[in-house]
């Protein structure tokens, strides 16, 4: 099984990644290995089960995957998210949301992804209801889960102080905000 999740920075990629990543593992009892892919330089293809993180539409991976799972959020909310992880300050070439970091570039690699996915979650409904979005994922898949166990394994993940988590993708950026 072969499975993507792509997303704007902010909009809950890392935490839908998780939630899919142990739904997959539960119902397969199988480990995946994980990826970020950025370029052509991993070869994830080689392996069986994988599930590989992206921010950015690769028009040339999309068959390779069973399952695309996306996620969303409004792109002035990842902007003020931006602010609070990375504290720049508003410049006047920031004033207007959609600039910053290229958002207008990212909110349209989302739509590209979006003609291709399986399930887009939207962050306000992760905030909102974490075991339904659970259950959603679960059921795009096709699996019977334990949702209340896979929620408590995702509630126990930390990020790390500093540095980068290889696994879960997690970051100092994700530990400010646990």
């Amino acid at each position: 099984m072969r499975i993507l999740v792509a997303g704007i920075y902010r909009s809950g990629s890392t935490w839908l990644f998780n939630a899919v990543k142990l739904i997959a593992e539960a119902s397969t009892e199988q480990e995946f290995t994980t990826a970020f892919y950025q370029s052509e330089q991993y070869n994830y293809r080689d392996e069986e089960f994988v599930i590989v993180k992206t921010h950015k539409y690769y028009p040339n991976i999309i068959r390779d995957f069973d399952f695309i799972f996306t996620s969303n959020r409004d792109p002035l909310d990842i902007f003020y998210s931006m602010q609070n992880v990375h504290k720049k300050g508003i410049s006047s070439e920031y004033r207007n949301a959609s600039n910053f970091l290229g958002l207008n570039e990212f909110t349209g690699w989302l739509e590209e992804w979006n003609n291709h996915t399986d399930y887009c979650m939207e962050f306000e409904q992760m905030m909102e209801d974490k075991k339904q979005v659970l259950t959603d994922i679960a059921d795009v898949m096709g699996v019977d889960v334990d949702i209340n166990k896979i929620h408590k394994k995702l509630l126990k993940m930390k990020a790390p102080k500093q540095g980068h988590d290889t696994d879960t993708f997690m970051s100092e950026a994700h530990y400010k905000f646990q």
